[in-house]
């Protein structure tokens, strides 16, 4: 189960920040082909929003859950290809498959272990921005960019099947909204990042999702497995208010913070969902809490696209949404269960 969470995290992440997720690939065809940005990047995001959330209501009830991730590897492999003749129709497809392919992933992260789980999702995500490190270091042609973009999900399709048990359990958990503030906040903040910070680190060579990101993902996997979810995440949001105090006068530390700063609030925001998981409806607490997470990152871009704030204004803001954030955690229960409620989890006899 371990290896086939790694495989799923590394093909998803690797796709997601080379393509859809203003990856260099969207980019290379919102020039070639002369689209307006906010409506290419919408597209995705209404469009991955549906797919996980769509998955997240069915794909417990399913037992060979891989084939479902085989099939949706497949439909975006073709939709990249289409994307250089039909790129807002290859990205509709391509955000509500990738949503499905992720709600399958985060179905089978609820089944490992709790206190192993922010290791094993962090090792496939840190895995995934070395391919994106190497991806961006190489000038090529549009079409190639859209290839090689979706080669990561080539062994996604070489896994063998895991069956699980159909799960006739229904609701979702109270418990998650405690986390769907802070999570709303951090997500809001990497929509203003995209907006405004983003195009001034691409302007120095700096990419967001590699570098200082690719070993400290590795330290924040471990040290959310080691000391708790509320701890750690605490210590990313400071990370998180020093890049934007940092910006724009330091672009490149603000860079390299922001990264070290969202490795740790990335794997959070996808572990607290299962974590907080009835056993048999991880997928449906992941569909909706990661289309939580991803309305939130549509909304922050927009907001941007549409107030004009100038630098200080930028980083007052930052900086109270952020202590509200922290507010919200620390004063949250631990979502990460304990080996004994773990095990009456499993049985059937905890939440």
């Amino acid at each position: 189960m371990r290896l086939a969470v790694i495989i799923l995290a590394f093909s998803f992440v690797s796709f997601l920040l080379t393509f859809p997720n203003f990856g260099p690939t969207s980019f290379a065809l919102i020039e070639e082909h002369k689209i307006d940005a906010g409506v290419f990047f919408t597209t995705f995001y209404v469009t991955h929003i549906a797919g996980l959330l769509t998955a997240g209501m069915l794909i417990d009830k399913i037992e060979r859950r891989i084939r479902i991730a085989k099939i949706s590897a497949l439909i975006l492999i073709f939709s990249s290809i289409l994307s250089n003749y039909s790129p807002l129709i290859a990205m509709a497809f391509i955000g509500f498959f990738l949503g499905v392919f992720a709600d399958v992933m985060g179905s089978l992260l609820g089944r490992v272990k709790p206190w192993i789980r922010g290791t094993v999702l962090a090792l496939g995500i840190s895995l995934a921005n070395v391919f994106m490190f190497l991806f961006s270091s190489y000038s090529m042609p549009t079409f190639e960019m859209t290839l090689i973009s979706s080669v990561p999900l080539i062994p996604a399709l070489l896994l063998p099947e895991v069956r699980l048990s159909k799960s006739e359990r229904d609701g979702i958990n109270p418990g998650i909204l405690r986390f769907v503030p802070p999570v709303i906040i951090f997500y809001l903040l990497a929509g203003f990042m995209y907006h405004t910070m983003e195009p001034v680190f691409r302007e120095v060579i700096v990419s967001m999702h590699v570098l200082a990101y690719i070993v400290t993902i590795l330290i924040a996997g471990y040290l959310y497995d080691r000391m708790g979810r509320r701890i750690t995440t605490i210590l990313g949001l400071f990370l998180l208010g020093l890049s934007f105090a940092l910006f724009p006068e330091l672009p490149i530390l603000s860079a390299y913070v922001i990264q070290s700063s969202y490795a740790f609030l990335d794997i959070f925001s996808l572990l607290i969902w299962v974590d907080l998981a009835y056993s048999g409806t991880e997928a449906k607490h992941y569909g909706v809490g990661t289309s939580i997470l991803v309305a939130s990152i549509l909304l922050g871009y927009w907001i941007m696209n549409l107030v004009e704030l100038n630098p200080f204004d930028f980083g007052f803001l930052s900086l109270i949404l952020l202590i509200l954030s922290a507010i919200f955690v620390a004063s949250a229960k631990e979502p990460m269960p304990s080996p004994d409620e773990y095990i009456m989890r499993v049985r059937g006899v905890g939440r």
